[in-house]
């Protein structure tokens, strides 16, 4: 929802966006919320580039405004776990709703979707940062990248592993 000026048609100043989305609506890990959220805007920049949509700066901003915001509520926030849930998102989405016909497309993002989770569980946060995205994460309010060297990679569907990909 958008709050427009005054309500008049001649103030039309946009002073304040409210979201409410049902997939937040219920109690869920943190890292869950986060990756949902920023895995549908990682798709968006990677298909709608293609296309020449510059949603970058505002996805950008809303992606650092809604990490910020969980920072600053005192959620400890997980990068590895994000990540992990980011990348496991893109993959199940991409082989279950595809964003385009092209098969080619589609393994190569699903094969750089499972290189974030490699690199994630590396704790090679140089090679991540390299996607605008992904550094936006890591920048967004000093976000730490709290590590808890027992994390288990996420098997969330199929499409995740490398075999499946040729």
């Amino acid at each position: 929802m958008l709050s427009l000026g005054d309500g008049s048609n001649t103030n039309t100043k946009l002073e304040a966006i409210f979201v409410f989305d049902w997939e937040f609506s219920t109690c869920a890990p943190t890292a869950f919320d986060l990756a949902h959220f920023a895995a549908e805007l990682w798709l968006d920049a990677r298909f709608n580039s293609e296309q020449r949509f510059q949603h970058g700066p505002l996805s950008q901003a809303l992606l650092s405004a809604m990490f910020s915001s969980y920072r600053e509520s005192g959620l400890d926030i997980d990068m590895q776990k994000v990540i992990y849930y980011l990348a496991g998102h893109i993959c199940c989405f991409l082989k279950y709703v595809p964003r385009t016909d092209d098969s080619d497309l589609n393994k190569t993002v699903l094969g750089e979707a499972v290189l974030m989770m490699v690199r994630a569980k590396e704790e090679r946060w140089a090679e991540l940062s390299q996607d605008s995205t992904i550094s936006t994460l890591l920048e967004a309010s000093s976000i730490t990248t709290c590590q808890t060297h027992n994390v288990q990679p996420l098997h969330l569907c199929p499409a995740i592993r490398p075999n499946n990909l040729a």
